[in-house]
């Protein structure tokens, strides 16, 4: 019960967290367009595709690794928290020479030296693995959060403001960067370390035996977050390519809209519950209705959401994006659709990856990177941007099944016992589609943030109806995942 209560309350945590660190993103980025030019930022942003992608190949598979493997005593981790600075080092190192020498031959100087001064965000990020894993283990949500709202507001706002305000350009953003992963990586440090779930020394003499299969893990994880990386680029790669710039900028607008909220509401629950399948994953009893759970809540809010969003398309493209981006709506409601059946996928896929089915989950990852990139190549050489997207929403289909039969597996149940914590979520998400297309004709003629407000309005009623009234557990979990611990009766 106990562990129940930390889980529900960690939830919480993450979507404040999320909430207040979007919030005061953009509060620092308005700040920061006053005082910084637009060729600062492109040169900020070019220079962390480079980092981000190094930065995730280094330190992604490790910090699942230390998440999800058993048996990892503190003379374990001390010894993969000093593997991991002195990769981080190496790495850091070599990326500064590397763009220090491209720079000096001439070859791009303003970018490859915000490049060379980015390069101590590899050290830093690398030290930081451990410390982030354990409290995530532990479901110190509150103490992570805490280090990660103090680090932007101290970091990636103040010291970039500051430095901005006296005109140091692109490296006022690079010292923002820098401060704020510096104080990540010292305030969740001296959390876990103060609360002995790590230490920093104490590693034991003969290091490779220990961290083998940390490293496995590590590689294994690290290469299919690789892919997924990658197959995210195809997209755009591919629609660019075949298409043309405008329906490259019809998908990229539409994908931030709906991929946005969706990103927030469900990295919250599964950031969180996927550590706590992780934990129950030797006692069967508990699992198989642990993960039922997860793919009930999951559901539960990806589903209604997205179809509210495709039915609801023209309005909100219209309130958010304005009416020079109407053309978007459609893609806005294909988007709604691959978001929904790949984002289910994807938590199906991070339960598999919590019964350390690392080598499956990267096989099935690759199928569907292929997939993916034929569904948008075929769809949009026959039929344009639509087919593109048609073909993508095909392709996340046995993405799905395939992740899904192998959770059955893993469970040692029939497929059929994983449909129905969908079918909650499922009814809903249909109730949403209809309710909206049943009211269309009366907004017809009303301005779009009207029409927009009166579907969300109509959608929620319809969802918290339907939970309310037929699913009365599920919506008590969602109201104390929402802190509105009265009406869910109590923690």
């Amino acid at each position: 019960m106990e562990h129940e209560t930390r889980a529900v309350r960690g939830v919480r945590i993450v979507l404040i967290s999320n909430v207040l660190m979007i919030v005061l993103q953009m509060f620092t980025m308005a700040a920061l367009a006053r005082l910084v030019t637009a060729a600062d930022y492109g040169l900020l942003a070019g220079s962390l595709v480079i980092m981000r992608l190094i930065q995730h190949l280094l330190t992604s598979g490790p910090e699942r690794a230390v998440l999800l493997l058993p048996g990892l005593g503190l003379p374990v981790l001390a010894a993969v928290f000093q593997a991991l600075c002195g990769i981080g080092l190496a790495a850091g190192l070599l990326l500064a020479v590397f763009a220090g020498l491209a720079a000096w031959a001439g070859w791009s100087p303003a970018f490859f030296l915000t490049l060379a001064a980015l390069a101590p965000l590899v050290p830093l990020a690398t030290a930081g693995v451990v410390f982030r894993a354990v409290l995530r283990r532990h479901l110190a949500f509150g103490p992570l959060s805490l280090a990660d709202i103090l680090a932007q507001v101290l970091g990636g706002g103040a010291i970039a403001l500051v430095t901005a305000w006296f005109g140091w350009g692109v490296y006022a953003l690079v010292a923002g960067q820098l401060t704020a992963t510096l104080l990540q990586t010292l305030l969740s440090g001296f959390f876990a370390c103060r609360a002995g779930f790590v230490r920093l020394t104490g590693a034991p003499a003969r290091r490779w035996p220990v961290l083998k299969p940390v490293a496995r893990s590590s590689l294994t994880i690290s290469t299919t977050s690789f892919l997924e990386v990658l197959g995210g680029q195809f997209p755009v790669t591919i629609i660019g390519t075949l298409l043309g710039s405008a329906p490259l900028g019809l998908y990229n607008r539409a994908t931030a809209l709906v991929q946005m909220p969706l990103e927030l509401l469900i990295t919250a629950v599964t950031r969180v519950r996927i550590g706590t399948v992780s934990a129950q994953r030797d006692d069967r009893a508990a699992l198989v209705p642990a993960c039922g759970e997860v793919v009930s809540v999951v559901t539960a809010i990806l589903l209604p959401l997205c179809a509210g969003m495709a039915a609801a398309a023209p309005s909100l493209t219209a309130t958010i994006l304005g009416d020079d981006w109407q053309g978007a709506a459609p893609v806005v409601a294909w988007m709604a659709v691959i978001t929904a059946i790949a984002m289910l996928g994807h938590v199906f896929g991070m339960i598999n990856e919590g019964m350390l089915r690392f080598q499956d989950r990267f096989r099935i990852q690759l199928f569907y990177m292929v997939c993916n990139a034929l569904g948008l190549a075929v769809g949009g050489w026959l039929a344009g941007i639509g087919g593109a997207l048609a073909g993508a929403a095909a392709a996340g289909v046995p993405f799905l099944l395939l992740h899904m039969r192998l959770v059955a597996s893993c469970l040692d149940v029939p497929f059929v016992r994983l449909l129905p914590p969908m079918v909650p979520g499922t009814i809903t998400a249909v109730g949403c589609v209809l309710a909206v297309e049943l009211v269309a004709p009366l907004l017809d003629g009303l301005m779009p943030p009207v029409q927009l407000m009166a579907n969300i309005g109509v959608c929620a009623l319809v969802t918290e109806g339907i939970y309310a009234i037929f699913f009365s557990a599920l919506n008590g979990q969602l109201l104390r995942y929402a802190g509105l611990k009265r009406l869910a009766g109590g923690e």
